[in-house]
């Protein structure tokens, strides 16, 4: 079950969506600015389920016009296939797409002088061709 949460920070405010595993724990943490269309995911333990939350988060927030950009630190999981060579951009798109309509482009970002090397996943939800 996803909670939602309204946070300020700094004099902004916004709403967290998180979801907790029966022990308590999160298992899926983004924050979303009042005004803001870049949802800022902190922290979630399983790649295909985050799909889902995604989802849940999108609807919850007013639909498909609720963000329009998706930033976080890739999981471990995640950092580990980046590393092996095994993580697919297009293919993360395509599941974006399924998962939250539109058409997404996955950008993996390598964090400067970080050991062991760290990545922010950046995806942005492309605008139609007129």
């Amino acid at each position: 079950m996803m909670h939602v949460e309204p946070f300020e920070l700094f004099g902004r405010t916004g709403q967290d969506f998180v979801t907790y595993a029966e022990d308590g724990l999160e298992r899926f943490a983004a924050r979303l600015f009042d005004g803001g269309s870049t949802l800022q995911i902190r922290w979630t333990d399983h790649v295909p389920r985050t799909l889902l939350r995604l989802k849940d988060v999108q609807q919850v927030a007013g639909g498909r016009a609720a963000f329009d950009t998706l930033t976080g630190q890739a999981s471990f999981e995640l950092r580990e296939m980046i590393i092996a060579g095994e993580f697919n951009s297009d293919r993360a798109a395509r599941l974006l797409c399924r998962a939250l309509g539109g058409r997404w482009q996955v950008d993996v970002v390598p964090r400067p002088k970080s050991l062991p090397p760290a990545f922010d996943i950046v995806a942005t939800k492309l605008r139609d061709a007129l």
